[in-house]
């Protein structure tokens, strides 16, 4: 039986509207793919330069409900080596030059980037003995990759993307310009045995020498004695406390997060202290600040200056009458060695 022409004509246009239609909606897919990891690359960008404009390529912020860390990865590699998960690139790491990484309950997720494109989406259970060797393996779950997504999404709110960027640009606009210092002499370095009954007579021997490099070879690596509280920018505000009370050997100071609220709670002589942050995100300077508020007038933290252009910031912990008698003697030219930690201190990067 022969098929009209008209009918074969009529199924033709059917399959000819059929494919363009089709062909329509996978360029629509696509273009809006494009589009989602434009904006994804885009929001990963911000939260790098926001981080790097900040000093805080590698920031810890405690405070937002259901993420309890977000890690910058500006140099992926490197980065990653530094953590000694691997001596080198693992192949699949291999074209990552940028990365955030979330810590969440008991999990690990990461977005990738390699040049100017998205490359993959990493996860992992922190419970995973593999994590060990190789971080995390690329996931190819919807959820999990959505849960990523809704990481990024909320942190980029949560910073305030992208008006905060456009002040950290214009801060960073209108920074004076540092003023050069001039190296120190070589020296040899000395030994010192320092405890706590000929502490006092190291500190003014140091006052009276002037060189940073002596308070370096008095108080640095000190362990036995730990009259001096060394505070990295990555340091856990907890921690901090735990250290600060190792030092002051008081038996009631003590700091830890509120599970619910993830605040800081410090107790000190049996009354817990709840820390307010400026960003509603811990940062060392305001740790630091509160926990010297705590502990006085017993006792008093003050910054050396001598650890000025290092990593890690050093705390003379002293009881007030020490710094009092230290006061006595040499007045204003004190501050010049030892600054003193009041509401308006930051060297931490804090943003008020």
């Amino acid at each position: 039986m022969l098929i009209p022409a008209g009918f074969i004509l009529l199924l033709w246009l059917a399959w000819l509207a059929v494919k363009i239609v089709r062909n329509r909606k996978a360029k629509i897919r696509r273009r809006e793919n494009r589009e989602s990891s434009s904006r994804i690359i885009g929001q990963v960008n911000d939260i790098l330069e926001w981080a790097s404009l900040t000093g805080k390529d590698m920031v810890i912020h405690r405070g937002l409900p259901g993420y309890c860390i977000l890690m910058v990865h500006a140099d992926f590699q490197a980065r990653l080596a530094e953590r000694g998960k691997i001596q080198s690139g693992h192949p699949q790491f291999e074209r990552i030059d940028r990365a955030l990484e979330w810590w969440m309950p008991r999990e690990t997720g990461m977005i990738a980037l390699a040049g100017d494109a998205l490359c993959s989406f990493h996860k992992g259970h922190l419970d995973d003995p593999d994590i060990d060797s190789d971080l995390m393996p690329v996931t190819h779950s919807v959820d999990d990759v959505a849960r990523l997504l809704e990481a990024l999404n909320v942190w980029y709110d949560y910073l305030e993307l992208p008006g905060s960027l456009d002040k950290a640009r214009h801060r960073r606009d209108a920074a004076p310009v540092a003023e050069v210092v001039q190296p120190l002499p070589p020296r040899a370095e000395r030994v010192f045995d320092i405890n706590p009954a000929n502490k006092m007579d190291h500190i003014i021997e140091y006052i009276e020498d002037g060189d940073p490099r002596t308070f370096d070879d008095m108080f640095y690596g000190d362990v036995e004695h730990a009259f001096v509280l060394w505070v990295d920018h990555r340091e856990s505000d907890d921690d901090i406390v735990t250290q600060c009370e190792h030092i002051l050997q008081t038996g009631e100071l003590k700091g830890w997060f509120d599970d619910d609220s993830l605040d800081l709670i410090i107790s000190y002589r049996g009354v817990q202290h709840r820390v307010n942050y400026p960003n509603d995100y811990a940062d060392r300077d305001t740790t630091l600040i509160a926990l010297n508020k705590v502990v006085r007038p017993e006792f008093e933290l003050r910054y050396c200056t001598a650890s000025d252009g290092n990593d890690t910031a050093a705390f003379l912990a002293l009881t007030r009458a020490e710094w009092q008698a230290l006061e006595a003697r040499y007045g204003e030219r004190l501050n010049h060695y030892f600054e003193v930690v009041d509401a308006d201190f930051s060297k931490f990067g804090r943003e008020a």
